[in-house]
């Protein structure tokens, strides 16, 4: 009890080693990491062999790359819709991640995105989308089963509100739609997943309609 109150808990000695960008870094990381070992684990008990879903090509990689900006363009679009849900989408990634990713170096920036596309693909694309259409017999029956549970999933696993979560759904089924169109490449959402954040991460303050100084809409 002494000890937390002279300020020597474990969490005040985080803080006063690390700064809050660095704090918030190695949550998401920890976070992301985790997913990502959740899948290997799942994987080896399931038999699901995830390297052979690696391809290192050229063309996956040049495609994953240009298919983030269909992606980006489409986030982009409905950011400037004038609803009241729209606008408090806006509010919440200002008042979550802004100050985040203002405080963070570009380096903190990509390796989260870099864990966030890893974790997140290899549980969401590599392990429950696979699994599903294979359960479901495979075919394009099987595969628009396991597309679309899994954007559920996925969809929900990200309950910011409703507007966010229907975003996601569909960013599910685009992502989901080029990994089984990448037969099974897990290189493609990885990429278009991490390359996304990454961008939205460094346009975030004007992608949300916020200046540095004020939470008043720019737009």
């Amino acid at each position: 009890m002494q000890d937390s109150e002279n300020g020597n808990s474990p969490l005040g000695n985080m803080s006063a080693m690390f700064s809050p960008a660095m704090m918030l870094t190695l949550v998401a990381v920890q976070v992301e990491g985790g997913l990502a070992i959740l899948a290997i684990v799942i994987a080896w008990f399931a038999g699901i062999s995830l390297r052979d879903m690696f391809a290192f090509e050229p063309f996956p990689i040049l495609i994953a790359v240009a298919a983030t900006i269909p992606m980006l363009v489409f986030c982009r679009l409905v950011y400037v819709l004038p609803f009241k849900m729209v606008d408090f989408t806006r509010r919440f990634l200002h008042s979550v991640y802004l100050d985040f990713i203002r405080h963070c170096s570009v380096l903190q920036l990509l390796l989260v995105a870099i864990m966030s596309g890893v974790g997140e693909e290899l549980l969401f694309r590599g392990i429950l989308q696979t699994s599903i259409t294979n359960g479901c017999g495979g075919g394009t029956w099987g595969l628009a089963v396991g597309i679309g549970v899994t954007s559920i999933l996925f969809a929900v696993a990200h309950p910011i509100n409703k507007l966010y979560v229907f975003l996601c759904f569909v960013i599910g089924i685009y992502l989901g739609l080029l990994f089984a169109w990448s037969d099974n490449n897990l290189i493609v959402p990885i990429i278009i997943h991490a390359l996304y954040n990454f961008v939205v991460f460094l346009v975030m303050p004007r992608m949300v309609g916020f200046t540095a100084d004020t939470r008043t809409p720019t737009m």
